[in-house]
C-alpha cells in the first residue's frame, strides 16, 4: 500500500520542524515513501530590506503557486497510510479530513497542540506550564490564541472536538514517555501510542561531543525568543545575579520586546546568533547552559545539543517535561519555578563547576527511526 509522508513545513535548517524534515525526508526516499511538503519559503523582510522588490513579487507569487500545489496534492491522498507532521501549518481542518478518508493516520506530535491551542502549553499569568486545557479546550484564558497559524478560538476548539472524536484511527507517535501520559489524559487509555523518540540528525545520540573550550561565560541561554521557552526567567536571574555573566543568542531589542520591558542588566552579552553562527560556541564556553523552557516540553533539540556539547546543564522544573525524565541520566541541574531560589542553587553550583563530571553516554529513546517505524507497519 502507497504511504505518504505529508507536512506543509519543508526540509531545511529553518526552525526545528524543518531540520527534523530534512532528515525525514532522506529517511522517506530511502523507504519509498511518498513526500507531500509545502514551498520553502524565503525571507520577504530581508528583500524589502535589501530593496529587491521584484523578488518580494516573486516569491509572493511562488508562496501562492506553492499552496496550490500543496493543497491539491493533499486533497488527492484517500484511502491510504499517512503520517502527519505539524497540524498547525498543515491546516487543522485539513489534518481532519485526512485523517476521516484514509485507512490510518499516524500523527507525530512535535509540540502539545492536541490540547493547547497555544502549542507551548505556558500560563502567561502564572508563568509556568499550563495544564488548564487537558480536559476541555473551551478552559483557556481568554488572552490565549491559536499560535503558529492565525485561527479562530473556535476553529481551533471545533478541531479539538475533531481529533477527540476520530483519535481511534489515529496511530499516535510520542517522542517521550511523558508526552505519551499526556495523550493518554487526553485521549484516554485505549489510544495506539508508540514511543519514536526524536533525531534532528544535529546530535550523535551514542556519544558526547569530547571537545570543550575554557569558560568565558557564567551561563547561557539556549532556546528561542518566547516567553514559554524561558528567556524572561533567564533575564530575571541575570538580574538578580550582577557579578555574573549571562549570554543570550538575541538581540536586546527582540528580548525587551519579548518580555515587554527594558532590560537595564549590565551583565548580559547579547549577540543575535544561530546555532551555527555563535551560539554552539557559547554553550562550549559556559560553565552552565540554561534551558529553562516553562511548559511540557517534550525532546528540544536546544536541550539535545546543550546536554551534548555544554558543561553543565540546567533546566526549569516541569510536571511533563522531557527534561524531567532524563534529569538523572544527565545530572541535570533542576530550578525552581521562583527566581531567588533558583539563584542560590546557581549560585553554588558555579563554584563547582571547574570540575569536569564524567561523560555520560546519551540515551537512545529508541533503536529505530520514526520513518522506519512507520515503513514498517
Amino acid at each position: 500500500m502507497k504511504k505518504y509522508l505529508v507536512c506543509r513545513i519543508a526540509p531545511s535548517e529553518a526552525g526545528g520542524v524543518a531540520r527534523l524534515m530534512k532528515k525525514l525526508a532522506k529517511d522517506a526516499e530511502r523507504n519509498g515513501i511518498e513526500l507531500v511538503t509545502g514551498y520553502q519559503q524565503k525571507s520577504i523582510k530581508n528583500y524589502i530590506r535589501n530593496r529587491e522588490y521584484f523578488k518580494v513579487l516573486t516569491e509572493i507569487i511562488q508562496r501562492f503557486l506553492g499552496d496550490l500545489v500543496f493543497n491539491f496534492r493533499v486533497s488527492r491522498i484517500s484511502g491510504v497510510e499517512v503520517f502527519c507532521i505539524h497540524p498547525q501549518t498543515l491546516g487543522f481542518s485539513r489534518f481532519i479530513e485526512l485523517i476521516s478518508r484514509n485507512k490510518k493516520t499516524y500523527f507525530y506530535v512535535m509540540d502539545n497542540s492536541f490540547f493547547c491551542m497555544m502549542s507551548y502549553n505556558y500560563d502567561p499569568k502564572m508563568k509556568m506550564e499550563c495544564l488548564r486545557c487537558i480536559n476541555n479546550p473551551i478552559n483557556a484564558y481568554e488572552q490565549c490564541y491559536p499560535f503558529i497559524v492565525n485561527c479562530s478560538r473556535s476553529d481551533y476548539i471545533d478541531f479539538q472536538n475533531s481529533l477527540r472524536r476520530f483519535s481511534s484511527k489515529v496511530h499516535f507517535l510520542a517522542q517521550n514517555q511523558l508526552q505519551k501520559e499526556l495523550l493518554i489524559k487526553v485521549f484516554g487509555s485505549n489510544i495506539v501510542c508508540d514511543i519514536v523518540g526524536l533525531d534532528t540528525g544535529e546530535v550523535d545520540s551514542k556519544t558526547f561531543h569530547k571537545k570543550r573550550l575554557p569558560p568565558i561565560y557564567d551561563f547561557v541561554f539556549h532556546g528561542a525568543g518566547h516567553l514559554a521557552k524561558g528567556v524572561e526567567y533567564f533575564v530575571e536571574l541575570a538580574e538578580l545575579l550582577p557579578k555574573h555573566t549571562f549570554f543570550i543568542p538575541l538581540s536586546q531589542v527582540d528580548c525587551e520586546k519579548v518580555i515587554g520591558r527594558i532590560i537595564c542588566a549590565k551583565n548580559i552579552i547579547y549577540q543575535q546568533c544561530s546555532w551555527e553562527t555563535g551560539l554552539k560556541d557559547a554553550v562550549l564556553q559556559a560553565r552552565i547552559t540554561i534551558n529553562p523552557s516553562l511548559w511540557s516540553a517534550p525532546i528540544e533539540g536546544a536541550l539535545l545539543k546543550s546536554i551534548a556539547y555544554g558543561h553543565h546543564v540546567a533546566t526549569v522544573e516541569t510536571e511533563f517535561g522531557y527534561e524531567k525524565e532524563v534529569a538523572n541520566d544527565f545530572n541535570l541541574i533542576r530550578l525552581p519555578l521562583d527566581k531567588k531560589k533558583a539563584a542560590a542553587i546557581l549560585t553554588k553550583k558555579i563554584k563547582d563547576c571547574e570540575q569536569k563530571k564524567d561523560y555520560i553516554p546519551m540515551r537512545n529513546e529508541v533503536d529505530k527511526s520514526i520513518i522506519n517505524f512507520f515503513s514498517n507497519c
